[in-house]
C-alpha cells in the first residue's frame, strides 16, 4: 500500500512538471509568433516567393525615390487569421509598408492605387458605419520613408437614425470629392461590405453613392438625383422618429 501510495504522489509530481513545461512553450511560441508579425511590414519577399499566396497586382513610385515600387498582395493568413495583407516592396524586395484588411465589420477598408498629373498615390477609403452612426474617411497619401505622408484627407460624420436630419448638400460634396479621385484610381484590394475584392481592376463600384438609400425604394422616384434621395430620406427619417 505504501508503495502505491509512493507511486501516485510520484506520478502527480512529474504531471506538474509537464503542465509548466507546456506552459513555458506556449509562452515562447506566443512571444515569437508576436515578433515575427511585428517584423512583417520589413520582410524581405524572396523571388521563390513570388507566386500564390503572393501576388503582384501593381508598379508604381508612391514614395517619391524615382524608382517603381511593387505592391504585393499576401493571402498566406486568408484562411487561417481571415485576413490579407498588402506589401508596398522596393526594388531589393524589401517591404517598406504595409496594412491588412479583415471581412469583419470594423475592419473594412478600400486602398486604391490613384494617379493625379502623372503622379502616383495611394488612397485609402473607410465609410464606415455602426449601429446607424457614419464616420466616412479617405486619405491621398504618399510613403516618403516608407511613412504615411497624407496629401490630402477628409471625413464626414452623420447619423441615419432620424435623430436629426442630414446635411445633403454636405454629404454630396463629400461624395463628389472622394469619388473624383476614385475615378483616376485602380482598385488594389478592399474589404467592404464583407468581403474581398482584389486587384488590379477598374475602381468604379466603390464610387460613393450612400448604398443604404437603396433600402428605402419605396421613398424615390426614377431619376432623383443623389441629393434629393438623401433629402427624402432624412426627412421620412426624421419624421417617423418624432412624430
Amino acid at each position: 500500500m505504501k508503495e502505491r501510495i509512493k507511486n501516485v504522489l510520484k506520478c502527480q509530481k512529474r504531471s506538474r512538471a509537464i503542465i509548466f513545461v507546456a506552459i513555458a512553450i506556449m509562452v515562447i511560441v506566443s512571444v515569437a509568433l508576436a515578433v515575427n508579425r511585428i517584423g512583417d511590414a520589413n520582410q524581405i519577399i524572396k523571388p521563390s516567393a513570388l507566386t500564390e499566396p503572393f501576388k503582384l497586382i501593381g508598379n508604381a513610385d508612391v514614395n517619391r525615390d524615382g524608382l517603381m515600387e511593387s505592391m504585393y498582395l499576401d493571402k498566406s493568413e486568408m484562411d487561417t487569421a481571415f485576413f490579407v495583407t498588402l506589401r508596398v516592396c522596393d526594388e531589393s524586395r524589401n517591404a517598406i509598408w504595409s496594412e491588412q484588411f479583415a471581412t469583419y465589420h470594423a475592419g473594412w477598408s478600400s486602398l486604391f492605387l490613384c494617379e493625379l498629373d502623372g503622379e502616383y498615390y495611394l488612397l485609402r477609403y473607410n465609410p464606415g458605419m455602426w449601429q446607424g452612426y457614419c464616420s466616412y474617411t479617405y486619405t491621398l497619401f504618399t510613403l516618403e520613408g516608407g511613412n504615411e505622408n497624407a496629401v490630402r484627407s477628409n471625413t464626414i460624420q452623420f447619423d441615419i437614425n432620424g435623430t436629426a436630419k442630414l446635411d445633403a448638400t454636405k454629404m454630396v460634396a463629400f461624395a463628389e470629392e472622394v469619388n473624383a479621385l476614385i475615378r483616376k484610381s485602380t482598385l488594389l484590394v478592399s474589404s467592404e461590405g464583407g468581403e474581398y475584392s482584389f486587384g488590379p481592376s477598374l475602381a468604379d463600384r466603390f464610387l460613393e453613392r450612400y448604398s443604404w438609400l437603396d433600402q428605402a425604394p419605396e421613398l424615390f422616384a426614377t431619376g432623383d438625383n443623389l441629393e434629393t434621395r438623401l433629402v427624402k430620406y432624412s426627412e421620412s427619417n426624421y419624421r417617423s422618429q418624432h412624430e
